[in-house]
C-alpha cells in the first residue's frame, strides 16, 4: 500500500505568465490547494533474486493497484480572497503497472489505467456567495467534464526498507 499527501501551489512559469495578462490587475494570483491519494497493490509477478529470503518482500515486478485521489485547489487573487474559483477532484483508478528496483533502494515505476472521477467547479463571489458551475460552460474540453479518466505515468522511488 502507499499513502500520500501533498500541497498544490502555482508553479513559478505559470506565475509568471498569469501576473503578466490583463485579468491578473498588476496584483499576485494565488492558487493553493492540497492532495491527498492512496493505492493498493497486488504484486502478480515478481522479480528478485530467488537465492536470497530478503529479496522477496522487495516491491518489485508486475502488478495490479487500486488508486483514489482527492485534490482541492482555488484560483483567486491575493488581495481579494474572498472571491475565488475552487477547483475539486475525486478519482477512482483501477491501475496496471511495473517496478523496477536497482540496489533495494532506488526504482523506476510505469503505471497506465482508467478509472472514475468526479470534477466540481465551485465559483464564490466577493459576498461569499457560492455557485456550482458546469465544466462545459467553463470551457474547459469535453475530457475534463467527463467521468472517464485515463492514466499514464511513471514514478521514480526511494525507498529504506
Amino acid at each position: 500500500y502507499q499513502t500520500s499527501a501533498s500541497y498544490v501551489f502555482l508553479s513559478p512559469l505559470l506565475n509568471v505568465l498569469a501576473n503578466n495578462t490583463p485579468a491578473a490587475f498588476g496584483g499576485a494570483i494565488q492558487m493553493p490547494g492540497y492532495r491527498f491519494q492512496g493505492q493498493v497493490r497486488y504484486y502478480y509477478l515478481k522479480f528478485y533474486n530467488k537465492k536470497k529470503l530478503s529479496k522477496v518482500f522487495l516491491p518489485t515486478g508486475l502488478y495490479t493497484a487500486i488508486h483514489s485521489s482527492y485534490s482541492n485547489a482555488y484560483f483567486r487573487d491575493k488581495n481579494a480572497p474572498i472571491e475565488r474559483i475552487e477547483f475539486t477532484q475525486l478519482s477512482f483508478d483501477l491501475l496496471g503497472g511495473m517496478q523496477v528496483m536497482y540496489n533495494d533502494v532506488f526504482g523506476i515505476d510505469f503505471f497506465a489505467g482508467m478509472g472514475y472521477k468526479n470534477n466540481v467547479i465551485t465559483y464564490y463571489d466577493y459576498r461569499g456567495r457560492k455557485e456550482i458551475w458546469d465544466a462545459d460552460m467553463v470551457n474547459l474540453g469535453s475530457y475534463y467534464s467527463s467521468p472517464i479518466k485515463l492514466t499514464i505515468g511513471m514514478n521514480l522511488t526511494f525507498g529504506l526498507l
